[in-house]
């Protein structure tokens, strides 16, 4: 359960640092209203790539840890497959010795 929000939070926080610099609620919110000078700075093209940068970086650790919960369920997948087949193969085997 704790990864999984962790995976949410980080691709949720990535897309959302991606795209909002470059839509219009980053150039008229209330921090560039207030703070002129504030707002100047982060209106800036390098500033703005910096936070879609961070957001890259954001969807890739939640793409990271994706990808580990996707190894996790199929090495446990495997492991009983692999069990199962065991299991079967003793039966089998179990069974031969029975009929001799």
């Amino acid at each position: 359960m704790g990864r999984t929000l962790l995976i949410v939070y980080l691709l949720e926080t990535g897309l959302v640092l991606l795209v909002a610099p470059w839509s219009v609620f980053w150039e008229r919110n209330l921090m560039v209203e207030l703070f002129p000078r504030v707002g100047e700075i982060i209106l800036w093209p390098s500033v703005r790539g910096g936070v879609s940068g961070l957001g890259v970086v954001n969807v890739a650790a939640g793409m990271v840890e994706l990808g580990g919960v996707f190894r996790s369920w199929m090495s446990r997948r495997s492991a009983s497959a692999c069990a199962n087949r065991a299991g079967v193969r003793s039966a089998l085997s179990s069974r031969e010795g029975e009929s001799l």
